[in-house]
């Protein structure tokens, strides 16, 4: 349904403005005391059932109104674009970045797309839909293809779940304690050389590994990623 049911006399008026006159809808609506919203639905309610101006001459309101009421097909709906949720989800974790203003952009390229609260419903259920280990991957994917690859790891190599996303949280949340580049680097060296945990990856950013170029010989130096087992400074 329209936003606003207007009359079969302002819609005839609606259709020969656009269709005759080419005005704009916001022109359309100046002129005849509607919301221009209600003035674009009505155009594609128009398009969607083929209607033209003039109108054909046994189109009484009965089946005008048909027309646009009752057989509002698919194409209508799939007018509006997807959204994309993983563009969303990325650009809200930058700082100032809120719905509302996702949603303006989203408005001001489709500007017959979803109205806002639709669009937060949306983007809510599509968060609330993605798998634990998508939405890690997808956040570890945002760092670098090198921490994607390490999650990826760190997550097939546990027996249980929640000890991967532990270890996943952890690593990401270095990001933040360095930063992500810091981060994607320390994690190419782990990469590298076999380390697949939190620790192999903290131990690298914590002695300014990450900021050393990584030679041949630097390969055989596996980080140990057991609690009990000493590395060789214990013993100097």
């Amino acid at each position: 349904m329209p936003a606003e049911r207007i009359t079969i006399r302002k819609i005839r008026e609606v259709l020969r403005l656009k269709f005759e006159c080419g005005l704009s809808n916001r022109q359309i609506a100046n002129s005849i005391s509607v919301a221009r919203s209600t003035v674009g639905d009505y155009v594609i309610r128009a398009k969607a059932a083929e209607i033209s101006w003039p109108l054909a001459e046994d189109m009484d309101d009965g089946r005008l109104e048909q027309l646009l009421f009752c057989q509002v097909s698919a194409e209508v709906r799939d007018q509006r674009p997807p959204l994309d949720f993983p563009y969303i989800h990325k650009e809200l974790r930058h700082k100032g970045v809120t719905l509302m203003l996702l949603w303006h952009e989203n408005k001001a390229q489709n500007p017959q797309g979803y109205q806002y609260s639709r669009f937060c419903h949306l983007y809510r259920q599509w968060c609330h839909r993605i798998d634990p280990v998508m939405r890690q991957e997808h956040r570890a994917g945002e760092i670098g293809p090198n921490t994607a690859e390490l999650v990826e790891k760190v997550m097939k190599s546990r027996i249980h779940p929640q000890q991967g996303f532990r270890s996943c949280r952890g690593i990401m949340r270095l990001g933040k304690s360095y930063d992500e580049d810091r981060l994607e680097a320390a994690v190419h060296r782990a990469n590298t050389i076999g380390g697949k945990s939190y620790k192999s990856v903290e131990s690298i950013l914590k002695n300014g590994l990450d900021r050393k170029p990584l030679a041949d010989d630097d390969r055989s130096e596996v980080c140990i990623d057991h609690d009990n087992i000493r590395g060789q400074k214990y013993y100097q």
